[in-house]
C-alpha cells in the first residue's frame, strides 16, 4: 500500500512567502503530483525553491514508512516462519501455552462482565426470620416479607433485588437512623407496640 497523503507544515507559509498565489498554487499541485507519482514537474526557479522545502519533507516521509512497511513484513514473515505450515492465525494462537501470571487477560476479564449474574431466589418467611434472628435484627421480617413479596422483590426505581440479606442490613440502618426499636411478638411486654418499619 502505497502512501497516500504527504504532511503540510505550517511551516511552509514562511518559506513560500514571496511566492504569488499562483506561483503558491503550482507549488502545492507540485507536491501532489510528486508525492503521488514520484513525478517532478518543470516549475519556475523561485517556485524550484519552495518545491525544494516540499520535496525532501515528502521524500523523508516516504522512506520512514517504506522502512516501517519493511519492518512490519519482516515481523510477519519472522512469525510466521516459527508457526508450523498449513495453519491459520486463529489455529496457531490457540495452540500456544497461556500465560500464567496472576494477571487475567483483558478478553477473559470482559467474558466475565459478559456473563449474567445467578438468577435471584427469593427467600422463604422461614429464611427472612432466621437470618433476623441471627443478627438480633430489629427488623420485622413479616413486614420484610410481605413488602418485598407485594413489590416482587423490587427495590426503589423498580431494580430487582439482588441480596436480600443486604436489603435487611439496610432496613435495619434505616430503624437505627429513625430511632425506632422493634420488638419481636416472644419478647414483647403487654404494653410494647410493635413498629413494623
Amino acid at each position: 500500500m502505497a502512501l497516500e497523503y504527504f504532511c503540510c507544515y505550517f511551516s511552509y507559509r514562511d518559506k513560500m512567502s514571496m511566492l504569488t498565489d499562483e506561483q503558491f498554487g503550482r507549488v502545492i499541485r507540485a507536491a501532489i503530483l510528486f508525492a503521488e507519482t514520484g513525478e517532478v514537474p518543470s516549475l519556475e526557479p523561485i517556485e524550484e525553491v519552495a518545491f525544494s522545502f516540499l520535496r525532501f519533507d515528502i521524500e523523508t516521509s516516504r522512506r520512514k514508512y517504506d522502512e516501517r512497511c519493511e519492518k512490519n513484513r519482516a515481523n510477519i514473515r519472522k512469525r510466521y516462519e516459527a508457526e508450523p505450515s498449513n495453519t491459520t492465525v486463529y489455529e496457531t494462537n490457540e495452540n500456544k501455552p497461556k500465560s500464567k501470571s496472576k494477571n487475567k487477560p483483558k478478553s477473559e476479564i470482559e467474558n466475565e462482565r459478559d456473563k449474567p449474574s445467578p438468577r435471584f431466589a427469593p427467600p422463604t418467611l422461614e429464611d427472612v426470620r432466621t437470618y433476623c434472628q441471627e443478627r438480633q435484627s430489629t427488623v420485622s421480617a413479616e413486614s420484610f416479607f410481605d413488602f418485598y413479596t407485594a413489590n416482587g422483590w423490587k427495590q426503589g426505581q423498580g431494580k430487582p433485588i439482588r441480596d436480600w440479606r443486604a436489603a435487611v442490613r439496610t432496613w435495619e440502618r434505616r430503624d437505627r437512623e429513625n430511632g425506632k426499636r422493634f420488638i419481636p411478638p416472644e419478647n414483647k411486654p403487654e404494653d410494647e407496640v410493635i413498629l413494623p418499619f
